[in-house]
């Protein structure tokens, strides 16, 4: 649709290091699409110059409009995976980009180092949706999903990504799921908040993703993901029409299918 999305961006490179890891791509293929990885590497290095972070970047949440703001976590975190990424790709022996591994290591720093400037709530503990509020987004830290299934480690620092999860779980939780994002607008029926209070599918498995990596224990983890996925499959009872984005509070479409069907 002519949009250029940051998180689709990184994720090229994400995946060619995923099919590496996993034995579903061999030498001569991972030195053939590399040029392309790199090229989306530096395209995020390009955007993050200014102030360490990729600014005004539409990511996969589009519908948030997070691209208004200066920078988001969203699309930050997923800078700092796709500086590793790129990093951990270009060491691999087939590779040996040694230089642009650096260059990758010193983007990957003063972008963590920005995001705690520019991002970290240190008193209330969690990450800002966006520069310039204090919104709290259930999913901005899905890149982080990614790096630990990748064994890249903590993006942040893992103390952060706990202190997070707790409060997300404070403010956005409803019984049908986590709202996606609180703090930008009044509850429940403000004319601009229908978007943020909703219920986005990814959130609460990742999440309760996240929690696993940390040492939550198994089953109060599961439960946070049971909560969304148990809606469709004992109480909708429709796992075929599973929607992107169910309803929030507040404004008559309490946990029912809203928006993309099929997801």
């Amino acid at each position: 649709c002519g949009r250029v999305m940051g998180d689709v961006s990184s994720m090229f490179i994400v995946y060619l290091l995923e099919l590496w890891q996993w034995g579903a791509v061999d030498a001569s293929v991972l030195s053939e699409l590399w040029p392309a990885a790199r090229r989306a590497a530096e395209w995020q290095l390009a955007r993050a110059n200014a102030s360490g972070l990729p600014q005004h970047l539409v990511d996969t949440y589009d519908i948030l409009g997070l691209n208004q703001y200066e920078s988001s976590t969203f699309s930050s975190v997923f800078h700092l995976l796709a500086m590793r990424a790129a990093a951990a790709l270009a060491r691999t022996p087939p590779l040996s980009d040694s230089s642009f591994a650096a260059a990758c290591d010193a983007a990957y720093t003063a972008g963590k180092a920005a995001i705690n400037a520019k991002l970290w709530n240190a008193s209330a503990g969690y990450f800002r949706s966006y520069v310039g509020g204090d919104a709290l987004m259930a999913d901005a830290l899905y890149a982080q999903v990614l790096a630990d299934t990748l064994g890249l480690g903590p993006l942040v620092d893992d103390d952060q990504v706990v202190r997070h999860l707790e409060r997300t779980l404070r403010e956005n939780g409803t019984p049908y799921g986590l709202l996606i994002q609180t703090g930008r607008y009044p509850p429940p029926a403000h004319e601009n908040n229908n978007q943020d209070n909703a219920i986005w599918m990814m959130a609460n498995p990742n999440l309760a993703t996240l929690q696993l990596w940390r040492g939550v224990a198994v089953d109060d983890a599961l439960d946070h993901a049971r909560l969304t996925l148990d809606r469709w499959r004992l109480v909708l009872k429709d796992q075929w029409a599973v929607s992107g984005v169910t309803g929030g509070v507040g404004y008559g479409a309490e946990g029912q299918p809203w928006i993309t069907s099929h997801y």
